[in-house]
C-alpha cells in the first residue's frame, strides 16, 4: 500500500494480487460494499487519487476473481468477505 502523498504507481506496476488485497482490505472495513462502489475506496487505498475506467476494469476484474475464488461473496446487495471453508 502508498504512502498518503506519494505518487500512485503506474497501473500496470500493480498486480492483481495487490488489488486483491486492497479489495479484501476495504470490504473487511465496511462489512460489505456495493460491487459498482468497491474499486474506487480500493483503488485510493492504493495511491489513486481518481478511479479511472482502466483502473475501474482491473478491479472489476479481480473482484471477479475473488468471487469465483470463495474470497468474496455477492449477498445480493453488497460484496461481503467470503467464509472461510473447512478443511
Amino acid at each position: 500500500m502508498v504512502k498518503a502523498g506519494s505518487p500512485a504507481r503506474k497501473l500496470g506496476m500493480v498486480s492483481d494480487e495487490e488489488m486483491a488485497e486492497a479489495v479484501c482490505v476495504v470490504l473487511g472495513r465496511s462489512y460489505g460494499i456495493a460491487r459498482e462502489q468497491a474499486s474506487a475506496p480500493s483503488a485510493k487505498l492504493l495511491g489513486y487519487n481518481r478511479n479511472t475506467e482502466a483502473i475501474k476494469d482491473r478491479m472489476d476484474g479481480v473482484i471477479a476473481a475473488l468471487l469465483s475464488e470463495g474470497r468474496l461473496e455477492d449477498d445480493g446487495d453488497h460484496l461481503v468477505l467470503g467464509t472461510p471453508s473447512e478443511n
